[in-house]
């Protein structure tokens, strides 16, 4: 399994390599396509990987663990900036007159979910601490949280007509589909005991690997001066990036895998 890991990793890696370069050159069809080639490989590679592990270990262990105390208290910051920005999003519809009252309807939803998944991720970090007998599992509905959280990011982004080509906002939109499946693995995974899923596997690290790729794209047009910082795109994917550190070490546990 391990030289999938690193073949998956070395192909993420040059395709950062090239979209780096198509911020750089832009309009350049080959780096963008390049780009989506050789995302598309690592993750059919990531694919392989978790559907011929067919022992997988469990992806949300019981008792004291830092590293997910860890990760699971920067999911809930990012949900917590994502809620701050849903909040100015919610304000900003309430003034302008020309948004549609399920536009602001949606807002609010993820405003609110976005609130609740915090507080999710909160209760996990809570429930792996040394000694601490809270279990997050005994609040279930709390776990698929995050889960409406990135459905109604996912419903909204449908609305978003004039991000269709580009590329920072398709592998955004990407992440968040995969988030989808990583959360609602995570909701599926903190019921049972076994091992996990190869699919769970799949959703968090694809899941992660999408979102670090997003926010590496947006880092990139940030410093390049193609966006501004504050855009509300870039705020998500950092949103993203924080949750997706979470899921990943989840998908770690799965595969029993410390390479990357």
């Amino acid at each position: 399994m391990r030289k999938y890991s690193l073949t998956a990793l070395l192909l993420l890696i040059a395709s950062a390599v090239f979209r780096i370069l198509g911020i750089f050159f832009d309009g350049t069809v080959f780096y963008n396509v390049a780009f989506y080639v050789l995302l598309a490989v690592a993750l059919v590679l990531e694919l392989v990987q978790c559907h011929e592990n067919s022992h997988c270990s469990p992806a949300i262990p019981r008792g004291d663990s830092f590293r997910l105390r860890l990760f699971a208290l920067f999911a809930a910051v990012g949900m917590f900036i994502d809620f701050i920005s849903s909040a100015v999003g919610v304000y900003k519809c309430c003034i302008n007159r020309s948004d549609s009252v399920s536009r602001t309807a949606l807002e609010i939803l993820i405003c609110v979910f976005a609130l609740l998944s915090c507080i999710s991720m909160l209760s996990c970090a809570v429930s792996f601490s040394d000694g601490n007998a809270y279990d997050f599992r005994k609040v279930p509905v709390l776990n698929v949280m995050p889960l409406m959280w990135l459905l109604l990011k996912c419903i909204i982004g449908l609305t978003d007509v004039y991000g269709v080509g580009d590329v920072d906002f398709t592998v955004m939109y990407l992440a968040v589909m995969f988030g989808i499946g990583a959360f609602y693995s995570f909701a599926y995974e903190s019921e049972s005991d076994k091992g996990a899923r190869a699919f769970s596997a799949f959703c968090f690290n694809s899941f992660s690997a999408c979102a670090g790729m997003g926010a590496l794209g947006r880092t990139v047009s940030v410093l390049h001066n193609k966006i501004a910082f504050t855009d509300e795109n870039s705020i998500f994917i950092l949103s993203l990036l924080l949750a997706g550190t979470f899921t990943y070490s989840l998908g770690r546990n799965a595969l029993n895998d410390s390479l990357y």
